[in-house]
């Protein structure tokens, strides 16, 4: 390992995580989630609340969004019953988009890993990447199992999802919103079934901190040994 730099294993490390939701009725969970990763395992929050105000149109809200998911060491979508709001132009709504774009991003960080084992002769550093960097908490799925599957957790039904909302929209409007839903869930299955993603459902606030911290003590124990290695170099 003696020509291996400190930026070929960079990759590994976790020191930055986006946390994708929507805004209003999952904040107290994104805030959960901030402070374990912040208070527990020093690590910070890629695009925190506190930095939103310094993007105000639609178009800087997509570009600083997906500048921060391309930045950041791992992403955790907290998914409830909202695909949240979609910016002019676009199908997808901007969770959505997040997690488009950290499939992407996450994609590449494993073909530049691999590409840099494979030439440096190092197969027993593979398996430190083989852990998806992607952790999707699902609210309220009931620990309901997906039919068709490997029994793998599901996400919350579409029909139940719309049920608050009967007296709010038009038909149109519901067809609408669980067409995008739909799509948003299809999206999460991929990442799931590709190996690219955890899934892991929830009712309460214990259920999803419990989740948090098993990963990211996963995330976290990759890093230990990345930095065992970083100081032989």
């Amino acid at each position: 390992m003696d020509d291996l730099r400190r930026e070929d294993l960079s990759p590994l490390l976790v020191s930055t995580v986006f946390v994708s939701s929507t805004r209003g009725d999952l904040d107290a969970f994104r805030k959960a989630v901030a402070w374990l990763q912040r208070t527990r395992f020093n690590v910070t929050e890629s695009f925190p609340a506190d930095e939103w105000s310094s993007v105000t149109t639609p178009e800087q809200i997509v570009a600083e969004c997906r500048r921060r998911v391309f930045s950041a060491d791992a992403f955790v979508l907290i998914l409830g019953p909202w695909a949240g709001w979609s910016p002019p132009g676009h199908i997808e709504s901007i969770t959505h988009l997040e997690l488009k774009w950290a499939r992407v991003h996450f994609a590449e960080v494993r073909q530049s890993l691999d590409r840099i084992f494979k030439l440096k002769n190092l197969p027993e550093l593979v398996h430190l990447s083989d852990v998806p960097r992607i952790l999707v908490l699902t609210a309220g799925a009931d620990k309901r199992l997906r039919t068709g599957s490997d029994g793998g957790p599901a996400l919350l039904r579409i029909e139940d999802t719309v049920k608050p909302l009967l007296a709010e929209f038009t038909k149109e409007e519901l067809e609408g919103i669980k067409t995008s839903l739909g799509q948003f869930h299809q999206e999460v299955y991929e990442a799931v079934d590709a190996h690219e993603a955890l899934l892991y459902s929830f009712n309460e606030m214990e259920d999803m901190e419990m989740r948090v911290l098993e990963t990211f003590q996963r995330w976290n124990t990759i890093s230990a040994k990345c930095w065992s290695l970083l100081s032989r170099v």
